[in-house]
């Protein structure tokens, strides 16, 4: 909207006050933090144990400019802080032909060269670039510092929390005209210094519910995977467990417990374990991403 950019979209949220609400069956309108209180076995299938809230959230972020320099928590600065740890992952949806990512740091950088520049204003000098393109994957995991390039359009997956460190902001002022607050003393508690130039994930080809795939991540939090179908192509199979299908490209008729909802590019459907068995129906070609949240609790 004019005058109110907006650089981010929570699709899939179990958040304090950001609740993703199901919009069909006979609990349309609930929250997911609801279902997964009163329901945890419908939406997760059995297990042991059952988070309080929804294992993942699903972002589509669209950087305009450069976002800031950042680092997620891993578990022991985020219990020394406050915070709570993160890993995650983006798959590029768009990019401009230059867009980059920033991701680890460069080769010889130590803790002090990376001090002195951040001191002077001059941390980019120390973070690995790398170039990106459509249907790249970048794995983040917690204490790997990162920054999203400009004219860049991600999937962001990620563990459920909204603990990030910003280390440095390009000496940018916010909207009122004042600096963005930096989180130098948790950043660098946080940051892996030991993490150098990780470069871009290569998808392992494998087989998923008996289509060929492509597994991107796998992680104890969720496994992400992509699929392509082709022009009028179906497929069919059983779940046990949470599934989260994203669009990347093309349109879908997702189809479970004789309810159908249409899918296009940009827009997420999750399905609850209760639902069994899943339909999925390609008019023209599609590529999806399809994530298994874990039960880490």
């Amino acid at each position: 909207p004019p005058g109110n950019p907006i650089g981010e979209s929570w699709e899939i949220s179990d958040r304090p006050g950001d609740n993703s609400r199901l919009i069909n069956g006979s609990l349309a309108g609930t929250s997911l933090h609801t279902l997964v209180e009163r329901y945890p076995q419908t939406i997760f299938g059995r297990a042991i144990q059952y988070p309080q809230r929804f294992p993942i959230l699903v972002k589509i972020i669209d950087a305009q400019d450069v976002l800031s320099v950042q680092v997620h928590p891993h578990e022991q600065a985020a219990a020394l802080f406050g915070g709570e740890p993160k890993t995650e992952m983006w798959y590029v949806v768009d990019a401009l032909p230059e867009s980059e990512v920033y991701l680890g740091l460069r080769a010889g950088i130590t803790r002090d060269e990376f001090e002195q520049l951040l001191a002077a204003g001059k941390a980019a000098e120390a973070l690995y670039k790398v170039t990106v393109k459509p249907g790249d994957i970048i794995f983040i995991p917690a204490g790997r510092i990162h920054a999203l390039g400009r004219g860049t359009v991600v999937f962001e997956i990620q563990q459920n929390s909204d603990t990030t460190y910003r280390v440095y902001d390009w000496g940018r002022v916010s909207l009122d005209g004042k600096p963005r607050e930096l989180h130098l003393r948790e950043s660098l508690a946080s940051i892996n210094f030991d993490d150098v130039e990780p470069g871009l994930v290569q998808p392992q080809p494998t087989q998923l519910l008996g289509r060929p795939a492509a597994l991107v991540v796998d992680t104890p939090y969720f496994s992400v995977f992509t699929v392509r179908l082709g022009g009028k192509d179906e497929w069919s199979f059983p779940i046990d467990q949470c599934l989260i299908v994203g669009v990347v490209s093309g349109r879908i008729n997702v189809t479970g417990n004789d309810i159908t909802v249409v899918r296009s590019a940009g827009e997420f459907v999750m399905l609850p374990a209760k639902v069994s068995r899943v339909h999925i129906y390609a008019q023209h070609p599609a590529e999806l991403l399809l994530t298994f949240p874990k039960l880490y609790c």
